[in-house]
């Protein structure tokens, strides 16, 4: 089977992931409203300058039409506070973004009554079938940070919800370094891109185009890899340990940036998963430290770096006897699986007239698939020597 041919179902089938821009520029609207709020109160009422912006796929253009029982976008910003860990707390500086919040007319209404771990949530009742909810981060700048525009960010313990502790972010050097990685392929797509919104007649200027609605090789391979995972951990028992849509980004542009920007969908998928493959079976092969990769693990400990701040991703990995590593090693099989059968058709006529999520559900349904894991991460695995675990 030509990548060509897959490669234009893939643009189809992808391309149906996406937020309209109708319903993108409501929700901008939106979260800029929000922001405009906080920002004003925070001046007027504490004395207190700031910044608040989106992060994450709304930042870079790869948010995707949520799946299954989550029917709401997941909209997040940041409220990049102008002071230091001197003269304010963690706490405080939470309850501060909580009063505002609390006290405004509009907003106080919509907030939820639950409060995250990192942030606090405005939620939007459905709208033309937009349905979404802001969460909001307080921070503010980390100073003492080698990485440009790195920030603190409020975090509660799960363990103990009444102590609070800063932990790094760097949602803006995240986006220059995304940008920089999509640069070429965003040239080389961005005019005919935005000459269909034109003609389309969704906008009619292309200078008011937001950059977020081009979309390139790489923000799609993100989106399919998200979908895969979104449909392929819906009904396991596993899916609290599902892999994290940050650390998908983070592995799929590692492996685009090293790579031709031309290549098809179908072929960067593949070379993804080869790649994070070998990585993974280097860990199966070597009992000590594996470093230089694009997952690493050094004593015992896994580590996917944070390319623009002090963060380590794969910190979770390292509890509860290593499930969520577990979990993505699962998942990159079943991509490879999932994938390996797709090249195998013969022609176009057995997968065109399919969806994207039609074709991962019959995946998962194949008698093969059911009798050896039942649709949950294998038993062998689960089950797995670990003879690194005495270094820990």
């Amino acid at each position: 089977m030509k990548y060509y041919e897959l490669d234009r179902w893939f643009e189809k089938e992808i391309e149906k992931l996406d937020i309209s821009p109708t319903n993108y520029k409501k929700a901008v609207d939106r979260y800029n409203s929000v922001a405009s709020m906080i920002e004003a109160k925070l001046r007027e009422e504490y004395n207190i300058n700031s910044h608040v912006y989106v992060q994450g796929s709304f930042m870079i253009g790869t948010v995707i039409k949520p799946y299954g029982k989550d029917k709401e976008y997941d909209v997040d910003l940041v409220c990049e506070c102008d002071l230091t860990k001197e003269n304010t707390s963690p706490e405080e500086l939470k309850k501060i973004i909580l009063n505002i919040i609390k006290s405004d007319g509009t907003y106080g209404k919509m907030l939820s009554s639950e409060e995250g771990r990192r942030t606090w949530t405005i939620e939007y009742a459905e709208d033309n079938q937009l349905s979404f909810h802001i969460d909001i981060q307080p921070s503010i700048p980390k100073l003492d940070s080698k990485f440009d525009k790195a920030i603190f960010t409020t975090t509660k313990s799960k363990k103990n919800p009444k102590n609070y502790k800063w932990d790094n972010g760097n949602p803006l050097g995240f986006k220059d370094w995304f940008d920089e990685i999509n640069k070429n392929a965003y040239i080389e797509i961005a005019d005919i891109q935005k000459r269909k919104l034109i003609d389309n007649g969704i906008y009619s200027q292309v200078d008011d185009i937001p950059k977020q609605l081009v979309v390139t090789k790489l923000q799609r391979l993100i989106q399919v890899l998200k979908r895969h995972r979104d449909i392929r951990f819906e009904d396991s028992e596993y899916k609290e340990d599902k892999p994290n849509s940050m650390i998908i980004t983070i592995l799929a542009t590692q492996v685009f940036k090293d790579i031709d920007y031309r290549e098809s969908l179908p072929q960067l998928v593949k070379i993804f998963c080869d790649k994070i493959s070998t990585n993974i079976q280097l860990f199966n092969k070597i009992d000590g430290d594996v470093t230089g990769l694009l997952i690493d693990r050094v004593n015992g400990k896994y580590i996917i770096n944070n390319p623009t701040v002090e963060e380590n991703l794969a910190e979770r990995w390292n509890d509860n006897d290593n499930n969520k590593m577990i979990a993505f090693t699962s998942w990159i099989e079943w991509v490879n699986k999932d994938f390996s059968i797709l090249f195998r058709y013969e022609n176009s006529s057995e997968y065109e007239n399919k969806s994207f999520d039609t074709f991962v559900k019959e995946c998962i349904n194949t008698k093969a698939e059911k009798r050896d894991s039942d649709n949950s991460i294998s038993k062998e695995l689960l089950n797995t020597p670990k003879p690194w675990k005495n270094n820990v």
